[in-house]
């Protein structure tokens, strides 16, 4: 088979892919009405937090009727709103098989009053609330002039308004045992989990072993209590309710184009390309309009870049408006928020622990986790391409006289109007044949090569060039010219008239959660050990001994060992211990 071939029938199921919600959304609906309702469980560390402390959090995603994994949604959305209905904090995470984690620490801006922790697939959207996670969260700025609306001269009480008893075991525990109750400072805990090594990988656990509150003891959510109010009928979808598509096999971004120039013309098939220019793997999609006017394309590929571009991939784009769509249709006026009140006299202590925050987060170099880095892949273009490294010929001043002097197999074509375009001469032939190229620089497409002809060439570091007829966009192009320059920002210097910049926001990065590891007595002696979050893996993977280890810090009082997950056949643990550090 050809390299043409290839190209043009792997760009035509790309084109099926990303484009064409004419045909593909019904189709799409239809499906949906085949799929599992999905909701959502979140655990997370703490209920009660101050500004500048983590918060670290684990996302199921569970089919409705029989409690298990969903392999279906692949993105979740994480958001923090404050009282005033306003989302103060937006993460996305990518789901793999039904489960994702992530974390954020709480932005120092914040006020002191309620939150709530929310989280949603695209697909859950369309069952509206009841399969969105909700979590009453209370934050406390400490550095706040104005404590009023939090601080009480009565009695403390919860965010829940209930009681519990702290310090014992939950009634159903029958998986955690601690080697013992009572440690003493940075000493080794073990924690054993009483299942069967041959059991093992049925379970997906998350555990938290955290300091208890004692001036906040507010109800957590938990997965069992979560899902025993789930109604088990009407568990798939309903057609007429569908209004967000699900993102089955990645990020989706929806939005639609309307003709200003021309209100009365036709909307259907238009194509569009979405350009996310990141540094490591840049992203390039075409999708295209269905009658009404409405696109949609699909990111399968992990990204780091806060910023995407969408552009009409036609001579009259000048003509047309791009409108992105919302992130989602949750009215957060609905959200019921639950006051909380803390003593007056215990204010002092959570100075304290801010202070022993700031002691930890100024070793955080030290202690600190690591983002799992990106794996580059693949241009979308293959890897077979000639490169020219400019540094290794004679600069010349404009991109124009370096292509003349030595791109082989790349030439300018006079569009007249002082307009030109990039031409690539496919391998084996003699002849250009009048078609212009596809010119991309730094991962955004340029339609208009005027951009890149005179551009300074001593800020190019590198142009590579593809000789083989390429698909893209509903059209041919023969060839492709990737340009990158030093900066990796040209898009900053150049018109964007006919480009809609989107705000993107990634999806969260994995990230290996490390804690102290005491293996001698004079391992980090010198380091303050201040951490209420003695241990915390969202992803707990059991040894063949079953067991958990970790050490406790500085810290003395009571500590709280949490463990939730789920089984293969949907049965849903959660359970909780208790330690004591002297």
């Amino acid at each position: 088979m050809t390299r043409f071939r290839k190209i043009l029938i792997g760009f035509s199921l790309l084109m099926m892919a990303t484009a064409g919600l004419s045909g593909q959304n019904s189709a799409i609906k239809r499906d949906l009405i085949e799929l599992p309702k999905e909701k959502l469980y979140v655990h997370h560390n703490s209920n009660m937090i101050l500004t500048g402390e983590p918060l670290y959090y684990v996302v199921y995603n569970l089919k409705m009727h029989d409690h298990t994994l969903s392999e279906y949604s692949k993105i979740a959305y994480i958001e923090l709103i404050n009282d005033g209905s306003d989302v103060v904090h937006r993460q996305k995470v990518r789901l793999n098989g039904g489960k994702g984690f992530g974390d954020f620490i709480i932005p120092m801006n914040l006020t002191s009053g309620p939150y709530k922790l929310i989280a949603y697939t695209r697909m859950a959207l369309n069952n509206g609330w009841s399969s969105v996670f909700q979590s009453d969260i209370a934050i406390i700025n400490p550095y706040n002039d104005n404590q009023n609306k939090i601080i009480s001269n009565d009695s403390i009480t919860d965010i829940s308004q209930q009681s519990k008893a702290v310090g014992k075991d939950s009634g159903n525990n029958t998986l955690l045992e601690l080697n013992k109750k009572k440690y003493a400072k940075r000493e080794k805990v073990k924690l054993m989990l009483n299942i069967p090594a041959s059991e093992i990988s049925n379970y997906s656990f998350s555990i938290s072993v955290k300091k208890v509150d004692s001036l906040f003891n507010g109800e957590m959510n938990d997965i069992k209590s979560e899902f025993e109010q789930v109604a088990y009928n009407n568990s798939t979808y309903d057609v007429k309710t569908i209004i967000e598509l699900p993102e089955l096999r990645g990020e989706l971004i929806t939005g639609s184009i309307k003709n200003n120039e021309n209100p009365g013309s036709g909307l259907y098939n238009i194509q569009l390309g979405l350009s996310i220019p990141d540094p490591v793997n840049p992203i390039i999609k075409v999708a295209s309009t269905n009658k009404n006017g409405e696109f949609f394309f699909n990111i399968n590929r992990e990204y780091d870049s806060d910023k995407a571009f969408v552009e009409v991939l036609s001579p009259d784009a000048k003509s047309y408006e791009i409108a992105i769509d919302d992130a989602n249709n949750l009215n957060y006026d609905e959200l019921q928020f639950k006051d909380f009140k803390i003593n007056e006299n215990s204010y002092s202590n959570l100075l304290e622990r801010s202070v022993n925050n700031q002691i930890e987060n100024s070793y955080i170099e030290v202690k600190k986790g690591s983002l799992i880095a990106l794996k580059k892949e693949l241009p979308f273009f293959g890897s077979e391409f000639i490169q020219y490294n400019l540094d290794d010929y004679t600069r010349f001043k404009t991109v124009k006289e370096t292509v003349i002097e030595f791109i082989e197999g790349v030439r300018l074509r006079s569009d007249g109007d002082n307009s030109a375009h990039f031409e690539v001469r496919e391998e084996g032939e003699y002849n250009y044949n009048n078609v212009p190229g596809l010119l991309i620089v730094d991962g955004a497409i340029i339609t208009n090569h005027n951009n890149l002809i005179d551009y300074d060439s001593r800020r190019i570091e590198k142009i590579n060039v593809i000789r083989d007829r390429f698909y893209y966009g509903g059209q041919v192009y023969n060839g492709i010219i990737y340009a990158e320059t030093f900066d990796g920002n040209f898009y900053n210097t150049i018109s964007l008239s006919n480009w809609k910049r989107i705000q993107l926001f990634p999806v969260n990065r994995v990230k290996d959660y490390n804690f102290p590891l005491y293996l001698n007595t004079g391992a980090n002696e010198r380091i303050p050990d201040y951490r209420n979050q003695l241990f915390w893996n969202p992803d707990l993977q059991i040894t063949e001994t079953n067991e958990v280890v970790f050490y406790t810090s500085d810290l003395d009082g009571l500590f709280e060992v949490v463990l939730e997950g789920v089984a293969q056949n949907g049965e849903l643990i959660s359970m909780k211990t208790y330690l004591k550090v002297e």
